[in-house]
C-alpha cells in the first residue's frame, strides 16, 4: 500500500511537472497589468523583466483586444488584472492602432532556468533522504521540506504566465514549507533526546 502511495505521487508530481513545462514553453512571460477606467482596458504597469517592456506598449496605453477578443474575455484579465498566455496584443497608441505578436519573443528566460534547476535541486534532495535514509522518520520530513521547496522553484515560471495549477501550487507549497519543516524539527528534536536519554 506504501509503495503505491509513493508510485502514485510520483505520477501525480511528473504529470504537474510535464504541465509547467509545457505552459513555459508555449508562453512568454508577459505580466502587464490592466485595469478598466472608464471603459478602457488601461495598462497600469509592465514587468521590467518581460519582453513587452521592450517594445512599444507603455503605461497608460489603451488594450482593445487580445488575441482577438476583449480584454475583460481574457481568462488572466478575468482572474488576475493582468494580460498573460496572450499571442497578440492589439492597442492604441498615439491614436493608431498597433499590434504586439508574441509568438516572436523568447518563451523561456533566465530567470526560468534558474527557477527550473532550483526546483530539481529541491526535488533531487529530497529523493536522496525520502531513499537513502529509510528507517529515519526526521528524514522522511526532511524529504518532504526539500520537496516543497523544489515544487515551489518548478512552479514558477507556470505561476509567473498567469497559470492557475502553478499559482497555487505555490501557495500550498509556501504554506506547507514551515509546517513540515516544524515537524521536522520536533521529531528530531525528541530522536535527539531519545538518544541521550540511553
Amino acid at each position: 500500500m506504501k509503495n503505491m502511495t509513493v508510485k502514485i505521487g510520483v505520477v501525480l508530481l511528473l504529470t504537474v511537472q510535464v504541465w509547467f513545462c509545457v505552459t513555459m514553453f508555449r508562453y512568454p512571460y508577459l505580466d502587464i497589468d490592466i485595469s478598466n477606467k472608464n471603459g478602457e482596458w488601461v495598462v497600469q504597469a509592465i514587468d521590467h523583466r518581460s519582453p513587452v517592456f521592450r517594445t512599444v506598449l507603455k503605461k497608460g496605453d489603451t488594450v482593445l483586444r487580445i488575441d482577438g477578443e476583449l480584454p475583460e474575455k481574457h481568462v488572466s484579465v478575468k482572474r488576475w488584472g493582468s494580460i498573460d498566455q496572450a499571442k497578440t496584443i492589439e492597442f492604441i497608441k498615439d491614436g493608431s492602432i498597433q499590434i504586439i505578436d508574441t509568438s516572436k519573443f523568447h518563451t523561456i528566460s533566465s530567470q526560468d532556468f534558474s527557477s527550473f534547476a532550483g526546483g530539481l535541486v529541491g526535488i533531487s534532495i529530497s529523493i536522496l533522504f525520502f531513499f537513502g535514509i529509510k528507517h529515519s522518520l526526521s528524514s522522511r520530513y526532511l524529504s518532504f521540506v526539500f520537496l516543497s521547496i523544489g515544487f515551489t522553484f518548478m512552479s514558477l515560471g507556470a505561476s509567473l504566465r498567469g497559470d492557475l495549477l502553478g499559482k497555487i501550487s505555490i501557495g500550498v507549497c509556501i504554506i506547507l514549507i514551515p509546517v513540515v519543516l516544524v515537524h521536522f524539527l520536533i521529531v528530531f528534536f525528541e530522536r535527539e533526546r531519545e538518544n541521550k536519554n540511553f
